[in-house]
């Protein structure tokens, strides 16, 4: 019995964690190919299971198994109906993407999320039901779940998404839907077979947790939801947002879960705790360096493992007894929610900066260093008010009003830090710990300071912006960043007209614009608008941006559009989209669009290739900037023009030290992209120009992986 009940949760776990990546992907294109897009997916999953949980709290000690058992049928019946998952192909509002995103996920996913969700604590409640000799613990069917949800997570970039498309993904989850309909049945029948009589008695007589304990459950919780979520934003961000990357963070999470709920629980060794936290300071100070990305990723992941094991480990040694199971469950899953809701909506909202990480590992700092299952708070908790404040005021001060008061950031960062350094003497009591908080604390102030000059910084649903001037002896430069990288620069005063950065005349942009003749340009992804700076009388330049923020920034911090004027449109939406249901024919059709160095790869299918070429007039050719500091993107489009039987040519533009230091141009990297080879002939005399490579596996709308393009 106690094998069937685990098979069952593992097939039901498995399901779980199939659809999560399955059904972001499915939605990915809809909105950019953006990072948020995993984010605000998660808090929707995760305030489903919630939903789940209270399903199954509610329904604990109210039906017999019997009723019960019926009931879950006909929901789980009446949710099929809902399947395959298939979701509107109308464009969501670019001024409200996360409320169509949710929406959406309500109407379409959480009918069978929510009852598949609930087979955890509701299996493990009839379990512990029973006479079997294990059912004293029933936790560790618990960590069988969690098992089926690393099988899923791992088998899906591995297995799953390169063997099967999407269509056929959905058609197989429909068949593992039915099987765990049949198995749940044989779960009732065993559970009311064997049932314990004095089971019920038991429950109502158990001492009901303290709301100390739930508090601690609730927080315990939370963190290492927010932590997975911004390690998973912060890895995914520069790289590419894909399932791949998703699936490693949240397979990290589930196997701490396994380790710490395991029948012979694994714990983090208490000794090595304080090494944890010094760890914590060196992957931020990493990560605020020049460090390799990926050696700066893999050391937060190494820190986030450790970081949700201590949590988690706190989190399963104050597990109420069997009775009180599916609220123990509910009050986690809560919490889990609650971390979702701070990533998704709260510091989108709420903070200029893309903090929401570096704050989760800041609040886990004190958590893992004292032993909060047995005085997490300490005694008095009114103590810690005073602290707490003061630490309050000193994280809003230091990044903050550091970007409403560019003159002065730096002195009120100080200002600040110094104010957390103060909250960490009083609030840390063990010495080392007074250091530590003392390093982390000038990490911090540093990322907030370290924008010299700045002008702006915002924030929306698609990412993270930055406006700052830095002077030199050939003039202000005003740049724009998202996230990491850089996303266009303008001169101000008397160069302002002259494109730079990545778009300066001498690089692949200038040579493509002089040598092709053109009148009419389509660009994906406007950025500060530089290419704006080459529309000339007669011409038409319409651009594709998604966020509606980059144009009020663009706008109101550049003068390329202004200067542009009639000749200039921007389109709000998605480009692929966008040009589809646009009309008109271009000569050149640019695809620029990146979130932070992370390209949108539905942009990069063979599918979407076919939609460019049919929006080009006669021999008009597409043009794709693939520079990347991580990725050989070069590849994926030389893939895509063999398919389709096109010319494709690269260039590798390293700018001389010259023009670096007095026009500030970017080194950068372009394939354009042609129907016919003598299209491309013009530009054999404009610079280094060679043949695009051809090595990586072909991207379609169902299949995409990055592996084979990791520099």
């Amino acid at each position: 019995m106690l094998q069937y009940f685990a098979a069952t949760l593992v097939l039901s776990a498995t399901l779980l964690f199939v659809v999560q990546p399955m059904v972001a992907r499915m939605l990915l294109p809809m909105l950019g190919g953006s990072a948020a897009v995993w984010t605000a997916c998660m808090l929707f999953f995760q305030v489903a299971l919630l939903a789940g949980y209270a399903y199954a709290h509610g329904l604990a000690g109210r039906l017999s198994i019997k009723r019960w058992t019926a009931l879950h049928l006909v929901l789980m019946t009446a949710a099929g109906l809902t399947l395959p998952f298939s979701f509107s192909q109308t464009v969501p509002d670019a001024n409200a993407p996360l409320t169509w995103l949710l929406t959406t996920l309500l109407l379409r996913v959480a009918p069978a999320f929510v009852l598949i969700s609930a087979s955890a604590p509701m299996i493990q409640h009839w379990f512990a039901s029973t006479t079997h000799v294990a059912a004293r613990n029933p936790y560790q069917l618990y960590a069988a779940s969690n098992v089926g949800s690393m099988v899923a997570l791992l088998g899906y970039p591995i297995a799953i998404e390169p063997l099967l498309g999407l269509r056929h993904q959905n058609l197989v989850f429909c068949g593992g839907y039915i099987a765990l309909g049949f198995m749940i049945a044989g779960c009732g029948v065993l559970a009311t077979r064997n049932s314990e009589p004095r089971f019920e008695k038991t429950l109502k007589a158990t001492e009901s947790p303290t709301w100390n304990a739930r508090g601690r459950w609730l927080v315990l919780a939370a963190i290492p939801s927010s932590l997975m979520l911004g390690v998973t934003t912060f890895i995914t961000t520069d790289l590419a947002s894909v399932p791949m990357l998703w699936v490693i963070p949240l397979a990290i999470y589930l196997a701490t879960f396994i380790a710490v709920f395991a029948d012979r629980a694994f714990y983090f060794p208490p000794k090595w705790t304080p090494a944890v936290a010094i760890l914590v300071v060196l992957a931020l100070a990493l990560s605020s360096s020049d460090a390799n990305f990926f050696v700066s990723a893999g050391a937060h992941l190494v820190v986030f493992a450790l970081l949700i094991w201590i949590l988690h480990g706190q989190l399963a040694a104050s597990k109420p007894a069997p009775a009180h199971l599916t609220e123990y469950f509910l009050i986690l899953s809560v919490g889990g929610a609650l971390g979702g809701l701070f990533n998704a909506v709260l510091a989108p909202t709420f903070m200029s900066y893309a903090i929401d990480y570096h704050l989760a590992l800041i609040v886990a700092l004190p958590l893992i260093v004292w032993p909060v299952v047995t005085d997490p708070f300490g005694r008095d908790p009114w103590k810690y008010l005073a602290p707490g404040l003061i630490f309050c005021a000193g994280l809003w001060m230091t990044y903050e009003v550091g970007s409403l008061a560019p003159k002065r950031g730096s002195s009120v960062a100080l200002v600040g830090g110094l104010l957390l350094l103060a909250a960490a003497v009083i609030y840390l009591k063990p010495s080392f710990l007074r250091y530590v908080a003392s390093a982390l604390v000038c990490v911090a102030a540093f990322e907030a300071a370290d924008t010299r000059g700045l002008v702006t910084a915002e924030r929306s649903f698609f990412g993270a912006y930055k406006v700052f001037d830095r002077e030199s002896h050939t003039g202000t430069l005003r740049k724009f960043s998202h996230g990491t990288t850089a996303h266009g620069a303008q001169f101000l005063g008397e160069k302002e007209g002259l494109p730079t950065a990545y778009h300066h005349p001498s690089g692949p942009v200038g040579q493509i614009l002089g040598a092709i003749p053109h009148k009419t340009v389509a660009v994906v992804g406007l950025g500060a608008g530089a290419m704006a700076a080459y529309a000339a009388p007669g011409h038409r330049f319409d651009f594709f941006e998604i966020d509606p923020l980059v144009e009020k920034i663009a706008r109101e911090n550049f003068t390329y559009l202004s200067r542009c004027g009639d000749s200039c449109t921007v389109v709000v939406g998605d480009g692929r989209r966008e040009l589809a249901s646009n009309s008109a024919l271009y000569d050149i059709i640019f695809l620029d669009a990146y979130n932070s160095d992370s390209v949108p790869m539905h942009l990069l299918t063979k599918e979407a290739h076919e939609l460019y070429k049919s929006k080009l007039n006669g021999d008009g050719i597409i043009v794709y900037h693939v520079s990347n500091r991580y990725l050989d993107i070069a590849s994926a489009v030389g893939a895509i023009a063999k398919d389709a039987g096109d010319t494709c040519w690269v260039q590798q533009h390293r700018p001389s030290k010259e023009l670096e230091r007095s026009e500030k141009v970017m080194p950068s990297m372009y394939a354009v992209v042609a129907s016919k080879p003598e299209t491309l002939e013009p530009l054999r005399t404009t610079g280094t120009w060679r043949p695009c490579p051809q090595t990586a596996a072909l991207w379609t709308d169902d299949f995409g992986s990055i592996l084979g393009l990791l520099k």
